[in-house]
């Protein structure tokens, strides 16, 4: 074997030493090339608030979704989660139940033998499991399309940039685009700057929106992962909050 293919050989296996810890999904408003490995289950929980105020009345939303995602292939990840609602307005009554149930599928369709760059096409329905009337659900099966593009800007610096379309069949389309800039202190660190852009039909006419979320990214060990999230968006979105817990065996 020659100098140049033992370099690539070793250079492969120290690229496949790096990725010892769980790959959960770390960012949120794009998908980042973070699979589970074939036949790898990922199991977890989030935590979601939002405040945000439509008209004259703020909403306080607050949804815990166990999940579970499993890996197919090695580039191919399906995920279901089931969300517990709690919604709590500063005018009527609250209301809490579940929400509807939301299926993910993403296709790692191209992936550059060291990681980067990527793209990810990714597809999710929910499912009209949430009463409308309550407003824990919408109604009727929600998708959305999408497609992920990741590289690396240096040796601890990637990004990722999200085009998304949601059909929604009681209210507009909408159209949104995403962008996360990750930065990797360590094999257990992360800390990430995100941010997102939408359009919104509602009762007092269409508009954009784009909202911000700064976060961190912990690895307790090899399976297990945390996540934190904060932010707030420049329309209706006051606050945004996240917390995510996962275990990958």
């Amino acid at each position: 074997m020659t100098y140049s293919k033992w370099l690539f050989a070793m250079l492969t296996l120290g690229a496949l030493g790096t990725r010892a810890f769980a790959e959960p999904q770390r960012t949120v408003f794009t998908v980042e090339n973070q699979f589970p490995r074939w036949e790898q289950i990922e199991t977890g929980a989030r935590v979601r608030f939002m405040e945000s105020t439509v008209g004259a009345t703020t909403f306080e939303r607050t949804e815990v979704v166990p999940y579970l995602r499993y890996g197919i292939r090695e580039h191919i990840a399906v995920q279901v989660g089931i969300p517990f609602v709690d919604l709590s307005p500063d005018i009527g009554s609250s209301e809490s139940g579940i929400g509807d149930v939301e299926a993910t599928f993403q296709l790692r369709a191209y992936e550059d033998i060291f990681g980067y760059p990527y793209f990810i096409p990714h597809l999710s329905v929910t499912l009209p499991t949430g009463d409308d009337d309550k407003g824990l659900g919408n109604g009727d099966p929600v998708w959305t399309a999408g497609i992920s593009y990741g590289n690396k800007l240096y040796n601890h610096v990637s990004w990722v940039l999200d085009a998304r379309y949601r059909i929604n069949p009681n209210s507009d389309n909408q159209a949104m685009a995403g962008a996360s800039l990750l930065w990797h202190v360590s094999p257990e660190l992360d800390f990430l700057f995100e941010t997102r852009w939408m359009n919104n039909a509602g009762a007092f006419g269409d508009s954009s929106e784009v909202q911000v979320l700064a976060g961190m990214i912990y690895n307790w060990t090899r399976d297990v992962q945390m996540g934190v999230h904060a932010g707030a968006g420049s329309e209706d979105t006051d606050a945004i909050g996240l917390f995510r817990l996962s275990y990958s065996f």
